[in-house]
């Protein structure tokens, strides 16, 4: 069948607007009915969307061939610059504000509830899973520039329906220093360098040293940057320190608050400012270490007290009670990991599964990959199968279930 043929079928309004009336709509439809009657149902749900969504855009816009590759082209070369320390990818969906629309679909149940948590922001391409658990009251900056003004950040974590403190809850914080990198891409820094876990107390509180922020341009030297340039845009972000807040039994808050007198909040280049994430410095008297203080209380929703289309956030997957040697797990790069007290073990690939049963992962479950780099018959097949029994598996529901 044809992808440009036309056909005699009656048009619809609204096909002669995407391109309809000169190729064959008909082609869509074929391309939609070759995906296997054993396909999950929300990956079917899914990528029938996408293809009507993507074959519609190529037809109103006349794509050219050249306009498709450029297309590939920057994705290839978006995922070529991608490492566990940067994520280009996702930094190309941010710029054009998929990340935050997802963002917003995801949580808006929770925004509009009675008792309203934190709002979420986007995770942004430069966090980083390993960052050292630390000291209440100790500093994150440890290669703290001659500009930058010390604060003290504080607050409570509370139950956004008790309103009681919670103990014992994560809060995982980052930022970029006052030249607007991160630690990962300025090697005059040290490893870790404004980034650090708090836990906090019985009486929910938490409190540490940090550097008030400055704005700063995304990266300008792979894909997105490349886009802004194109597209007229500059390639600021207000100042922001980034968030993640969690705790056994509570839905995880990835966030970001913003300083009240940063430029760029009318106009952030990913589009992730939200009002009521934005916060003043104050001045701090009394302290020796900071001229400035930040309190700052935040509101976790029990894991109960949200709708399941909301139980999945980046980067974290469900929450799972695994013994003291296990804090949490989470979703990285379509795999799942454990966080250990002493590092960290992936468990398996996230598969798009209709069984809760394992029994039928074989050795033809293990990534080709794996097999073609190894040498000289050193991979050890029926381990590797062994291992691949634990599968994270998508069910109907975007919730992600864990089995062992």
């Amino acid at each position: 069948m044809s992808a440009t043929n036309n056909t005699n079928k009656p048009l619809e309004p609204e096909d002669t607007l995407n391109g309809a009336g000169r190729y064959d709509p008909n082609f869509t439809n074929h391309v939609i009915s070759s995906i296997g009657s054993n396909t999950d149902p929300r990956l079917r749900k899914v990528m029938t969307s996408l293809i009507k969504h993507v074959h519609d855009f190529a037809r109103e816009i006349d794509l050219t061939v050249d306009e498709w590759m450029a297309g590939v082209d920057m994705i290839n070369r978006a995922g070529q610059m991608s490492t566990d320390r940067r994520n280009e990818g996702q930094l190309l969906c941010d710029v054009i504000g998929l990340e935050s629309l997802v963002d917003e679909i995801t949580f808006k149940a929770a925004a509009d509830a009675k008792d309203a948590v934190t709002q979420s922001a986007i995770l942004g391409p430069f966090f980083r899973h390993d960052a050292p658990l630390r000291k209440m009251g100790d500093t994150i900056s440890f290669d703290t520039p001659k500009d930058a003004e010390i604060a003290y950040m504080h607050g409570v974590v509370y139950d956004a329906v008790t309103k009681k403190p919670v103990e014992e809850a994560e809060i995982d914080i980052w930022q970029a220093s006052t030249n607007g990198l991160y630690e990962q891409q300025d090697p005059e820094q040290q490893e870790h360098n404004l980034r650090g876990k708090f836990r906090t107390g019985k009486d929910g509180s938490y409190g540490f040293y940090c550097i008030r922020p400055t704005p700063y341009p995304v990266p300008d030297d792979g894909p997105a940057g490349e886009l802004l340039k194109k597209l007229d845009r500059h390639p600021f972000r207000p100042a922001h320190i980034h968030l993640i807040v969690i705790r056994q039994g509570y839905k995880p808050i990835t966030t970001q608050i913003f300083d009240a007198e940063s430029r760029y909040l009318d106009n952030d280049s990913v589009f992730a400012v939200k009002d009521s994430l934005v916060v003043k410095f104050e001045p701090r008297e009394g302290d020796e270490k900071a001229g400035l203080e930040l309190k700052y209380d935040i509101l976790l929703g029990p894991t109960d007290y949200f709708p399941p289309s909301t139980t999945t956030t980046a980067p974290y997957a469900k929450m799972k009670d695994c013994g003291n040697d296990v804090y949490y797990t989470y979703v990285e790069d379509s795999r799942v990991m454990h966080q250990y007290a002493t590092g960290e073990d992936p468990l398996d690939d996230i598969d798009y599964g209709d069984s809760d049963d394992d029994s039928d992962a074989e050795a033809s479950d293990v990534d080709e990959r794996d097999k073609r780099d190894a040498k000289d018959g050193d991979f050890n097949e029926s381990k590797a199968a062994g291992e691949s029994k634990r599968t994270v598996r998508m069910d109907q529901s975007p919730k992600l279930e864990i089995s062992t």
